[in-house]
């Protein structure tokens, strides 16, 4: 398995070698081992004049960090087994496409009541939110989505960002100062894993962004979390249930610094 940059990672099907586009910017370390399963798309649209045949929907995170000392993304001496790890959604569209396909048949009454309408894409100020949702009632109602992969080492505690955001910290400001003027906002973290039972802030690799987030929360931005599960045999998605959400990581779910490096929980990098 190799990354030769953010966009493409060259893995290995039936014993041929192929170029797949990665549709997840992010650093990724836990997946990048030699031996890790891959779950690839082939492209419809496949040529030999392409750069990538496939693409990434997921990849298995062996969870080898989860309740050791070892750092994200390392390995334990000896053979590695991938066992026991948990499958984790690494198409960073499935969470925007999820919600909206929630969205347009009503299933989030549980969220915002009997909905109107929705449309996508809004801008606010220098910001574009992924939705604005018409709730009824003249009330209309920011959204925006952040997909989350990281799993903390206590196992259960799914961390985000796993690598500063200027841009989620953007649109995290434009939530707030929506609702400390009136209006209705809505942080929506979707969990592209099936092992996580809360969300909280990586205040570790950002903490600018876990402070934000308490604001935000205090402003009256709705933040909720809600699992993505998937039927993998034909690589469909759909919103799960409902998880928790916390304002610091706790003691027990080890933040990551931005070199990759687990830290103490009473612990801030940068």
């Amino acid at each position: 398995m190799e990354r030769p940059n953010r966009f493409v990672v060259e893995a290995r099907v039936g014993g041929k070698r192929v170029r797949a586009h990665c549709p997840n910017p992010g650093r990724l370390g836990e997946f990048l081992h030699e031996g890790c399963p891959f779950l690839l798309r082939r492209r419809p649209d496949a040529s030999k004049d392409q750069a990538t045949t496939h693409s990434v929907v997921a990849a298995l995170d062996p969870r080898w960090h989860v309740g050791s000392a070892r750092a994200l993304g390392e390995a334990p001496e000896g053979e590695a087994s991938f066992d026991e790890g948990s499958w984790v959604v690494l198409d960073t569209g499935v969470a925007n496409k999820v919600v909206r396909d929630a969205l347009a048949r009503g299933g989030l009454e549980d969220v915002f009541g009997p909905m109107r309408g929705f449309r996508g894409e809004v801008s606010v100020g220098e910001s574009r939110l992924d939705f604005e949702v018409d709730a009824g009632g003249g009330e209309r109602v920011l959204v925006e989505v952040k997909s989350v992969t990281l799993i903390g080492n206590d196992g259960e505690t799914a961390l985000f960002p796993d690598a500063p955001t200027r841009r989620g910290l953007r649109h995290v400001h434009a939530l707030t100062e929506h609702a400390q003027s009136g209006g209705e906002a809505v942080l929506f973290f979707t969990v592209l894993r099936e092992d996580a039972l809360r969300v909280a802030p990586n205040t570790f690799t950002h903490p600018a962004f876990a402070t934000a987030l308490e604001k935000a929360n205090q402003a009256g931005v709705r933040i909720i979390a809600r699992s993505i599960q998937a039927a993998w045999g034909t690589a469909t998605f759909h919103l799960g249930d409902p998880l928790g959400v916390r304002y610091d990581p706790g003691p027990s779910a080890t933040g990551v610094s931005s070199k990759g490096e687990p830290l103490d929980a009473n612990t801030r990098s940068g």
